[in-house]
C-alpha cells in the first residue's frame, strides 16, 4: 500500500465492499466490537445493503472509508442519537494494520468532526470496549471517553459496561491498591478526538476549552511531534495539571527533556510555554476539578504529580 488513503463516504451499492471490510476488522480485532464475527457473517445480502444504504445517503448517518488504490483499509461510521440531535456517535473504527500509525485513523475521525460539525451535532460520543482490562467482579460501568450512555451496551460475550466522561465513576479497585489501564489503541483514539474537539471548539464532555488543553511536544527519541489533551484547573489563573503518571508521563518527559519548553492549545489558540513539577498534593487539585476527570486521573494514577503550565 504505497498510495495515500483517501477518506471518502461509502456508496450505495459498495455493500459488499463494506462487507469485506466489517468482516476483516472484527476478524482483527474481535474484543473491540460489540458484533461478533459469527454474527456479522450470518447476515443476509439484504440486512448489508439496507445498512449501507444508510451510511451513504442518510442525513443522519454517515459511513467514511479510507480507500487506497481502490481496496477500502480503513472504516468509521457515525450517527446522530435518535432521543438527541445534537449529540454524534462515534460506533466503528478500524484501520487495516498495515497503516495503523500513519496517521489514517486521525484523517477518518477528522472527516467524522467536520460532518458532526455540518449536522450540528454539539457532542461526540466514542463508544469503546476496554477489552485487555480485568474489571472488578460486579462493577458495571467501565472509565471510558465521552458523554454518558443513555443505555449500557448489552453483548452476547460479556457483561454490561457503560462507557461515558459524563458522571462519576465508582470504582473499588483503588481502594484495594490496584491500578486500571486502559489499553493504549483505545487511549489514542479517544485522545485523537479530544484533540479534534477542542481545536474545533466542541465540548467534549466532561471537557471543553475552559477546563482541558493540548500540550503538543517533541519526541526526545522519535523527534515526532506529540499532542496529548490534558485536563487542567485554573488556579486563580495559574495552569494546574495532575498528571496520573507524575514525570514519568512521556509528554512530561520530552517537555522536560527540551528545558521544561512546550507548546499549549490554550482557550483557542496555541502558544509557547513552559513546565515546572510542583510539590503539591494532587488531591489538593482534584477536589476542584470536574468529578468525572478527577476520578478519571485517581484511577489510572501510578504515582500521580502536579505540574504547572505556564504560557510564555
Amino acid at each position: 500500500m504505497d498510495s495515500v488513503p483517501s477518506i471518502r463516504r461509502l456508496t450505495r451499492d459498495e455493500w459488499r465492499e463494506y462487507r469485506e471490510l466489517r468482516l476483516r476488522a472484527l476478524a482483527d480485532s474481535p474484543d473491540a466490537f460489540t458484533t461478533t464475527l459469527a454474527q456479522a457473517q450470518a447476515r443476509d445480502d439484504a440486512d448489508w445493503s439496507s445498512q449501507v444504504a444508510r451510511g451513504a445517503h442518510s442525513p443522519s448517518e454517515i459511513a467514511l472509508v479510507a480507500d487506497s488504490d481502490s481496496r477500502l483499509v480503513g472504516l468509521a461510521w457515525s450517527g446522530i442519537d435518535t432521543s438527541d440531535p445534537h449529540r454524534a456517535w462515534l460506533t466503528q473504527m478500524w484501520v487495516d494494520p498495515n497503516l495503523r500509525g500513519l496517521g489514517t485513523g486521525r484523517q477518518l475521525l477528522g472527516a467524522v468532526v467536520r460532518w458532526a460539525v455540518g449536522v450540528d451535532a454539539r457532542l461526540i460520543v466514542l463508544s469503546v470496549w476496554p477489552s485487555t482490562t480485568s474489571w472488578p467482579s460486579g462493577e458495571s460501568r467501565s472509565p471510558a471517553y465521552s458523554t454518558p450512555l443513555a443505555e449500557p451496551w448489552k453483548s452476547p460475550r460479556r457483561p454490561t459496561r457503560r462507557c461515558g466522561w459524563g458522571r462519576p465513576i465508582p470504582w473499588t479497585a483503588r481502594s484495594e491498591g490496584q491500578t486500571m489501564r486502559l489499553p493504549w489503541p483505545v487511549v489514542r483514539i479517544a485522545n485523537a478526538v479530544t484533540n479534534l474537539a477542542l481545536l474545533t471548539g466542541i465540548p467534549r464532555p466532561p471537557y471543553n476549552r475552559s477546563n482541558a488543553l493540548i500540550a503538543e511536544t517533541i519526541g526526545r527519541r522519535s523527534g515526532k511531534r506529540h499532542r496529548t489533551p490534558v485536563g487542567y484547573l485554573d488556579d486563580g489563573g495559574r495552569i494546574i495539571v495532575v498528571v496520573e503518571d507524575g514525570s514519568r508521563a512521556h509528554w512530561v518527559r520530552n517537555a522536560l527533556a527540551d528545558g521544561g519548553r512546550l507548546r499549549i492549545f490554550l482557550r483557542g489558540s496555541w502558544r509557547s510555554a513552559r513546565l515546572r513539577l510542583l510539590d503539591g498534593d494532587p488531591e489538593r487539585y482534584l477536589a476542584r476539578m470536574s468529578r468525572v476527570h478527577a476520578g478519571f486521573v485517581r484511577l489510572e494514577a501510578s504515582t500521580p504529580g502536579v505540574i504547572e503550565l505556564m504560557p510564555d
